[in-house]
Protein backbone atom coordinates (compact mmCIF):
# COMPACT_ATOMS: atom_id res chain seq x y z
CA UNK A 1 0.00 0.00 0.00
CA UNK A 2 1.04 3.58 -0.64
CA UNK A 3 1.81 5.57 2.50
CA UNK A 4 0.31 9.04 2.93
CA UNK A 5 0.17 11.76 5.56
CA UNK A 6 -3.24 13.22 6.36
CA UNK A 7 -3.52 16.80 7.65
CA UNK A 8 -5.37 16.90 10.97
CA UNK A 9 -5.91 19.27 13.88
CA UNK A 10 -5.20 18.43 17.51
CA UNK A 11 -8.26 19.73 19.34
CA UNK A 12 -7.83 18.53 22.93
CA UNK A 13 -5.12 17.19 25.21
CA UNK A 14 -6.31 14.10 27.06
CA UNK A 15 -3.20 13.29 29.07
CA UNK A 16 -0.30 15.37 30.34
CA UNK A 17 1.82 12.27 31.01
CA UNK A 18 4.66 11.72 28.54
CA UNK A 19 4.27 10.89 25.73
CA UNK A 20 0.71 12.18 26.11
CA UNK A 21 -2.56 11.50 24.35
CA UNK A 22 -4.55 13.95 22.27
CA UNK A 23 -7.83 14.05 20.43
CA UNK A 24 -7.34 14.96 16.77
CA UNK A 25 -9.90 15.87 14.15
CA UNK A 26 -10.00 15.08 10.43
CA UNK A 27 -12.69 16.53 8.18
CA UNK A 28 -13.85 14.18 5.43
CA UNK A 29 -14.71 15.07 1.82
CA UNK A 30 -18.37 15.59 2.77
CA UNK A 31 -17.45 18.09 5.51
CA UNK A 32 -18.07 15.74 8.45
CA UNK A 33 -15.59 15.90 11.34
CA UNK A 34 -14.10 12.65 12.63
CA UNK A 35 -12.19 12.43 15.92
CA UNK A 36 -9.26 10.11 16.71
CA UNK A 37 -7.44 9.49 19.98
CA UNK A 38 -3.70 9.36 19.32
CA UNK A 39 -0.46 9.22 21.25
CA UNK A 40 2.10 12.00 20.77
CA UNK A 41 4.72 12.35 19.47
CA UNK A 42 4.54 9.05 17.58
CA UNK A 43 1.86 10.35 15.21
CA UNK A 44 2.92 13.99 15.17
CA UNK A 45 4.33 15.65 12.08
CA UNK A 46 6.48 17.98 14.20
CA UNK A 47 7.97 18.05 17.70
CA UNK A 48 5.02 17.92 20.09
CA UNK A 49 4.95 17.33 23.81
CA UNK A 50 2.12 16.54 26.20
CA UNK A 51 2.05 20.22 27.21
CA UNK A 52 1.80 21.70 23.69
CA UNK A 53 -1.15 24.10 23.49
CA UNK A 54 -4.08 23.08 21.30
CA UNK A 55 -5.30 23.54 18.66
CA UNK A 56 -2.34 22.78 16.40
CA UNK A 57 -1.91 21.11 13.02
CA UNK A 58 -0.34 17.69 12.70
CA UNK A 59 0.01 14.90 10.19
CA UNK A 60 -1.40 11.41 10.67
CA UNK A 61 0.10 8.39 8.95
CA UNK A 62 -2.29 6.49 6.71
CA UNK A 63 -2.44 4.24 3.68
CA UNK A 64 -4.02 5.04 0.33
CA UNK A 65 -6.88 2.63 -0.44
CA UNK A 66 -8.49 3.99 -3.63
CA UNK A 67 -9.91 7.02 -5.38
CA UNK A 68 -13.65 7.62 -5.09
CA UNK A 69 -14.46 10.24 -7.69
CA UNK A 70 -12.26 13.21 -6.81
CA UNK A 71 -11.86 12.06 -3.16
CA UNK A 72 -9.15 9.84 -1.66
CA UNK A 73 -10.12 6.87 0.51
CA UNK A 74 -7.52 6.24 3.22
CA UNK A 75 -7.05 3.79 6.08
CA UNK A 76 -5.32 5.08 9.20
CA UNK A 77 -1.98 3.40 9.99
CA UNK A 78 -1.41 0.93 12.82
CA UNK A 79 -5.08 0.05 13.21
CA UNK A 80 -6.05 3.51 14.48
CA UNK A 81 -9.80 4.12 14.26
CA UNK A 82 -12.02 7.15 14.70
CA UNK A 83 -14.07 7.49 17.86
CA UNK A 84 -16.99 6.20 15.73
CA UNK A 85 -14.98 3.06 14.98
CA UNK A 86 -14.04 3.88 11.37
CA UNK A 87 -10.65 2.61 10.22
CA UNK A 88 -10.60 4.92 7.24
CA UNK A 89 -12.40 7.81 5.64
CA UNK A 90 -12.92 9.49 2.27
CA UNK A 91 -10.95 12.77 2.14
CA UNK A 92 -10.49 15.81 -0.04
CA UNK A 93 -7.18 15.33 -1.87
CA UNK A 94 -5.94 18.71 -0.59
CA UNK A 95 -5.33 17.26 2.90
CA UNK A 96 -3.65 14.04 1.71
CA UNK A 97 0.11 14.28 1.22
CA UNK A 98 1.73 11.49 -0.76
CA UNK A 99 5.00 9.98 0.43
Amino acid sequence: MTQVIVAATAVRRLSDDAPGRIEAEVVDAAGRAHRLIITVPERASRAVTASTDVPFRLGLRAEYVRMEGQAVVIRFADGVTTTEGLGGVCLDPDIVHWL
